[in-house]
């Protein structure tokens, strides 16, 4: 379990590992009962190495103060650009997410067409 300070509010949430069905780029999932959001974008023509993905700071403000403090993921220096906006791309420790797929927390890979 990890801490995120979310509309001043301090919950506990899960991380969560799975891929893009369409590319199968990292896909990275932050959620604990009344709460879910992907911190990732899947920018198909900017590939990453498998722990790499892009994070969405544009709709997702205090994602990047989450994974640091977090010590989830760290910046490469690589961005990705998709429009107007830019993406800072980050390395994951694998070990510190879940995996989406398990069959016990009733997720599955179809819930990231995205």
């Amino acid at each position: 379990m990890y801490k995120l300070n979310f509309l001043d509010e301090e919950l506990e949430v899960e991380t969560f590992k799975t891929t893009y069905t369409t590319n199968d780029n990292l896909a990275v999932v932050v959620e604990n009962e009344e709460f879910e959001e992907v911190l990732t974008v899947n920018l198909k023509d900017n590939p990453t190495s498998k722990d790499c993905a892009f994070v969405d700071t544009n709709n997702i403000k205090w994602a990047e103060k989450f994974l640091q403090e977090n010590k989830i993921a760290q910046p490469t220096g690589r961005y990705g650009i998709s429009g107007f906006c830019s993406y800072p791309e980050y390395r994951f420790d694998m070990s510190k997410l879940k995996d989406y797929e398990d069959e016990s927390n009733g997720k599955n890979k179809e819930d990231m067409e995205m």
